[in-house]
């Protein structure tokens, strides 16, 4: 027998407040499973500030200019994830990077014990313009996140001729590009994603492999 919505609403209290008191105690001994409940669950109020956002600009008692609210991070997590699992036997393991530099994010040591400087840029469901921040040229991989509605990292790309992708930012002052909607083919930066090779090679796939593999 199927659940009532009173039901449903005190198992999600019960289980929010566990999740609560595990973070309380200790936040590092989170499982993965954990964290994206709290993922989940962030994903639901975001959906709701992002309509305020939206739809209260007149209300005089509140209002919150358009923007993004953090995505960044959840991208640059989930990147550090997939990193881990493929190159878990790696001597040195995927971490955050300790410069505060805008292009150095996520630093690794590859198959070959080779250290790269990765920078990961996201997007979202919420963003309408889908625009990267500045892009810096300190990385020796570049990352392309796009979050669905639920903040699920749902399509993945990553520049594959680094000095051609720089030279094309060059005379870009911004140093900016749009990230495209997943399977789009209209939308987007065209000379990154869409056009015949292109800088950015899509990856979702092997992204996935790996982000949901069992550690």
């Amino acid at each position: 027998m199927s659940l009532g919505h009173k039901e449903l609403t005190e198992q999600l209290e019960l289980r929010k407040k566990t999740l609560l008191k595990r973070l309380i105690a200790n936040p590092k001994d989170l499982t993965y499973e954990e964290f994206i409940e709290i993922k989940e669950l962030y994903a639901v109020i975001y959906s709701m500030f992002h309509t305020i956002q939206k739809h209260c600009k007149d209300n005089e008692l509140y209002h919150v200019p358009v923007g993004d609210q953090i995505t960044g991070v959840l991208g640059e997590a989930f990147i550090l994830r997939y990193l881990n699992n493929k190159y878990r036997v790696s001597k040195t393991k995927p971490k955050f990077a300790k410069n505060s530099s805008t292009s150095q994010d996520i630093e690794y040591h590859n198959d070959d014990d080779v250290k790269i400087i990765a920078e990961v840029k996201t997007t979202s469901y919420y963003s309408e313009k889908r625009s990267s921040t500045p892009i810096g040229s300190e990385w020796q991989e570049l990352y392309f996140v796009y979050l669905d509605q639920h903040l699920n990292p749902v399509a993945v790309w990553k520049i594959r001729n680094r000095e051609g992708f720089l030279n094309f930012l060059d005379p870009k002052d911004t140093r900016k590009v749009r990230i495209p909607k997943p399977n789009s083919t209209v939308s987007g930066t065209k000379e990154v994603f869409l056009k015949d090779n292109c800088f950015a090679e899509p990856i979702t796939d092997d992204f996935l492999k790996y982000l949901n593999q069992v550690v």
